[in-house]
């Protein structure tokens, strides 16, 4: 489902902006992911942030240009291909955060 964008007088968030909270499922925890995450987020202007879960699944909210996200999205899956074994999306609307990505403790 696209996200409806908000003005930045009513939300806080700018035209267009979007966010996605992403749950990556495989071998995902021990190989850098995170930090690779990070990079690839930060190199397209995200907000945001990942963390490994304790059930060894990570989870990403991020925010920013809907297709910046979606790219985001593309880069991380073809990075990790041979370790991710499905993912799920949530697009959720944006808060109009704008600290740069980082990386969270294991929830």
């Amino acid at each position: 489902m696209k996200p409806k964008a908000a003005s930045a007088s009513r939300g806080g968030a700018p035209r267009g902006a979007a966010r996605v909270h992403t749950i990556f499922h495989g071998r995902v925890q021990g190989i850098g992911f995170r930090w690779r995450v990070q990079k690839l987020a930060l190199e397209r202007a995200a907000s945001g942030w990942v963390r490994n879960r304790r059930d060894g699944t990570v989870e990403l909210e991020a925010e920013g240009g809907e297709a910046s996200l979606r790219a985001l999205l593309e880069a991380v899956e073809k990075a990790f291909r041979s370790g991710i074994d499905g993912r799920d999306d949530r697009w959720i609307p944006p808060r109009g955060e704008s600290t740069p990505f980082r990386i969270l403790p294991t929830e």
